[in-house]
């Protein structure tokens, strides 16, 4: 089985990502609900670092934001 990186990652995909790393399906967060989780780690990415983010420019920065987000989405669901 040949392994390939997605280059084509957008924000939709980064919702995807959070929701197959949590296993948390859409009737229990909204896909709105979870553009506020991603916006939520993209705010605390970037005051971290001190950078602007941009999706899809460097693999580590997309990784931490869907590590924070599936962290954030975590949280929601349990309440």
């Amino acid at each position: 089985m040949a392994i390939t990186r997605d280059s084509t990652l957008d924000l939709d995909q980064v919702g995807t990502r959070t929701r197959i790393l949590t296993g948390i399906e859409a009737t229990e967060i909204d896909d709105s609900n979870m553009s506020e989780l991603i916006s939520m780690a993209i705010e605390w990415f970037e005051v971290q670092s001190g950078l602007t983010y941009t999706v899809n420019t460097d693999d580590a920065y997309d990784n931490s934001v869907i590590f924070y987000t599936s962290y954030l989405a975590s949280i929601a669901q349990i309440g």
